[in-house]
């Protein structure tokens, strides 16, 4: 994949479903599903289809990181606040 990331925050996303999806396809698919995932998502290949949908797959995973670092915050500022 190449990389569409503007901060730090986004460069963290973009790791982290990489790894994701390497995992899985290490556990679940066969060497010729993984070989089909990596050349479709590969930077150079991708169509226009894909990129969207990684991109969209990025910003539903950076959404929900923010959203659950502010409770995590929330969260400590309520308990040492009491």
């Amino acid at each position: 994949m190449k990389s569409n990331a503007t901060n730090p925050v986004g460069q963290a996303v973009e790791t982290l479903l990489a790894r994701s999806v390497q995992r899985i396809l290490e556990q679940e698919a066969t060497e010729l599903q993984q070989q089909k995932v990596l050349l479709a998502m590969r930077g150079d290949t991708m169509s226009p289809e894909m990129e969207m949908a990684v991109l969209q797959a990025c910003q539903i995973l950076q959404d929900t990181s923010e959203e659950l670092a502010c409770e995590l915050i929330n969260t400590v500022l309520i308990h040492t606040d009491v």
